[in-house]
């Protein structure tokens, strides 16, 4: 397999660029892969294309609204990113601007409900931000209610985010928070297709993957084996491993789950 950027490179329309979801998640688009054939379907086609003792594998990671803004000390605007949890109330955040975020210097969260200090710079946007709540007030509760879900930067709506995206950027078997973007593959599964695909022989099982901001930082180097891959936490129990391992030894194909470009 070539190692070049430039043999990936390909046209992508625009209009091609899904700008909202669909009306209903599982009239997307879905590209099934099996043994070397490709075929073009419906997402609600999964069941049938399925067979009884399969397994798929699912990510339950709950995307958090990790996005924030703040004011600075001196009156500024700025914008945190929640990356990943150090300890308690104290994260490792992409900021931006981050010129004017200084170690020791205090930000400050709508109406006060919540103060940050930067206690260090580790460069290429990223600061560690440990966060007051005010008191009385959980860092979650305040997170939920001034925080914003952040959506791809393919999404690039004029009127921005919307009280919708909040639900459908999000897997409807989303259960442990931590991810800065959702899993996209998943986005388009229903509860009438898990209980289809119950219904069918199809096993499922669980891990947890929480999706990182690497997730759309772009390659920049020639050679991709040099591009540098932020680290994403991830959590695989012993039955899923069991069930994975089983699956594996049994005579069966590899199915793999390929989003669309464009969501309708």
């Amino acid at each position: 397999m070539t190692q070049k950027l430039s043999d990936y490179d390909f046209e992508l329309p625009p209009e091609l660029i899904a700008q909202t979801p669909a009306d209903n998640r599982e009239n997307s688009r879905l590209l099934f892969l099996n043994q070397g054939k490709i075929g073009h379907y419906s997402f609600s086609d999964l069941p049938s294309l399925l067979r009884a003792g399969d397994l798929l594998v699912r990510n339950t990671t709950k995307v958090i609204p990790a996005r924030i803004k703040c004011t600075r000390s001196g009156g500024g605007k700025s914008e945190v990113l929640l990356v990943r949890e150090m300890e308690s109330c104290v994260w490792e955040c992409l900021a931006r601007p981050t010129s004017s975020l200084k170690e020791g210097k205090k930000i400050f969260f709508a109406n006060e409900l919540m103060t940050g200090v930067i206690r260090e710079r580790l460069g290429g946007g990223r600061v560690i931000v440990e966060f007051l709540p005010a008191d009385n007030l959980d860092f979650w509760e305040v997170v939920e209610r001034i925080g914003e879900l952040p959506l791809p930067p393919y999404i690039a709506r004029e009127d921005g985010p919307t009280e919708d995206d909040s639900k459908r950027y999000q897997t409807v078997f989303a259960s442990q928070p931590g991810a800065v973007a959702a899993p996209t593959a998943g986005l388009h599964f229903t509860k009438k297709i898990f209980a289809e695909l119950k219904d069918k022989g199809v096993d499922v099982c669980d891990v947890v993957l929480h999706v990182g901001p690497g997730t759309f930082r772009p390659v920049k180097v020639e050679n991709i084996t040099e591009h540098i891959m932020d680290y994403e936490y991830f959590s695989i129990c012993k039955k899923t491993a069991e069930m994975v391992n089983n699956a594996k030894k049994k005579d069966g194909g590899l199915f793999q789950l390929v989003p669309p470009a464009q969501g309708h």
